[in-house]
């Protein structure tokens, strides 16, 4: 089956966030985001996309 390396990327970087947060989903949400608030302008919303075209 063939593998797409930003998928694996992707899930390896939710596994981290995971178990660095004990697997508990209010504490991955809180992490998610506090990464979402530093990096608010590398994030692409849809709206961004609709307007792009």
């Amino acid at each position: 089956m063939w593998k797409d390396p930003i998928v694996e990327e992707i899930h390896k970087v939710r596994e981290e966030i995971a178990r660095e947060c004990g697997y508990d989903p209010e504490k991955i949400f809180k992490r998610i985001q506090a990464l979402e608030k530093k990096n608010s302008g590398r994030i692409a919303h849809k709206e961004d996309l609709r307007n792009a075209g």
